[in-house]
């Protein structure tokens, strides 16, 4: 009996540990934690002391090359917004938050400190941008008219609002002029157009590689 009651419990410690060493090893490989790690052992350069095909981490306020990007909630402009809508799924034990639509646009852009510029050119990329709107709603908190005009933008009408499913809205963006970080592939570049912000006819730009994504993330400090 006493034997049967210690397997118990070290069953049960060893379930505990191992809730802990899985809940400590999801955090050390999220995609947030891999950027944050990424970009601080990557010491900020200068662009005077870029090297050409070398991973580079640099930072600065982002400014449009092109007409910005409009995030679709706020009407901000940006040059990168993220949409989240969600729906509450209540069917399981556990509710659980179920995508329902999923957005993420990007632009090349500038990346200015000091009066000294790079090109940001963001076709292969991963991000960490902070949620900037997050907004929910139901039967009893129902959708403001732009949410509801968001809704039909993105072609979600048929809400079943008695089924009390909450919906939830989430969108995160770098606005024009935000302070960020970018890890990429620094070389100079010639321009074959002008850029209002740049009188240069050479430019540094951050991009990807096969092997390596450009990194983009406006954590403050990228501690957080």
């Amino acid at each position: 009996m006493l034997i049967t009651k210690n397997s118990n419990i070290i069953i049960f410690i060893l379930f505990i540990l191992t809730a802990i060493a899985f809940a400590i090893s999801a955090r050390y490989f999220s995609k947030k934690q891999k950027i944050i790690r990424t970009l601080s052992n990557l010491p900020i350069q200068e662009i005077g002391k870029f090297k050409n095909n070398t991973l580079t981490h640099y930072s600065g306020k982002a400014f449009e090359i092109h007409e910005p990007l409009i995030a679709p909630f706020s009407e901000k402009k940006c040059v990168l917004y993220q949409l989240k809508i969600e729906q509450l799924d209540k069917s399981l034990k556990n509710s659980k938050w179920k995508t329902v639509k999923k957005e993420e646009k990007a632009q090349d852009f500038l990346l200015e400190d000091n009066g000294n510029f790079a090109f940001i050119e963001p076709k292969d990329y991963i991000s960490y941008v902070v949620t900037n709107k997050k907004v929910v709603f139901d039967a009893l908190n129902k959708a403001t008219p732009k949410l509801q005009n968001l809704l039909k933008r993105y072609e979600i009408e048929n809400i079943n609002w008695n089924s009390r499913k909450p919906l939830r809205f989430s969108e995160s963006i770098i606005e024009v002029g935000q302070q960020l970080s970018v890890a990429g592939i620094a070389n100079w570049t010639s321009l074959d157009f002008p850029i209002k912000h740049y009188s240069y006819s050479k430019i540094i730009k951050l991009s990807s590689t096969k092997s390596q994504k450009l990194i983009i993330s406006n954590l403050p400090n990228n501690k957080k």
